[in-house]
């Protein structure tokens, strides 16, 4: 990290790495060549980096991304805020107001089909206003700017047809704020993001 901060990027991404049954990672921490990272340590270690960037002058303004002021990721940002954006690539993904798709993944397979029919395109789905409420809340409450209200009424939905009881309770217990203008995962608690979102939707 610290060498990543003294290249002086304007922006830098901090994942967690999923270790994904039967890759390489998976196998040598099976065969005891690498050791598995539980939760609390990759918590302490995301806190740390955290700590660290701050200090760098970077702001956090995703669970995974920090920027210097201006140079958010215009492209994810899209994609956090359920906006339109095109399937370039292997695998890629594209959507366009509720129509998701995305590309072949196979490379022989996407080179093919481009040359023969200038798609790639592998398959797609009409997402329900549901589905794309839920979507936002998923990931709206990954940025720091929280999930906005108004895309309740954006797809004609109500509070009790996205969220259940957990909502308000855990709004009491701090883990959420919440005004007129969004719902946010409190600071402190933004390591959990996802599991808090999960909770929360119907």
């Amino acid at each position: 990290m610290q060498r990543a901060a003294q290249l002086e990027p304007d922006h830098l991404s901090c994942y967690a790495l999923t270790i994904e049954p039967q890759t390489p990672f998976a196998n040598w921490i099976e065969q005891g060549r690498m050791p598995d990272v539980d939760d609390d340590t990759a918590t302490m270690m995301m806190d740390e980096a955290a700590g660290f960037l701050q200090s760098c002058g970077f702001t956090r303004y995703e669970v995974s991304n920090w920027t210097k002021p201006g140079f958010e990721c215009r492209h994810n940002l899209a994609i956090w805020r359920g906006g339109n954006y095109l399937a370039a690539g292997c695998g890629a993904h594209g959507h366009s107001n509720g129509l998701r798709w995305w590309n072949e993944r196979n490379t022989p397979k996407y080179v093919t089909m481009m040359e023969q029919q200038n798609s790639a395109k592998a398959g797609e789905e009409e997402l329900t206003a549901l589905q794309r409420a839920r979507e936002l809340v998923l990931l709206g409450l990954r940025l720091k700017e929280g999930f906005r209200w108004e895309n309740l009424d954006r797809f004609g939905l109500s509070e009790s047809d996205v969220f259940n009881n957990s909502l308000n309770h855990l709004i009491s217990e701090k883990l959420l704020l919440s005004n007129e203008i969004a719902l946010q995962v409190h600071p402190k608690h933004i390591n959990v993001t996802d599991a808090i979102a999960r909770k929360i939707l119907c």
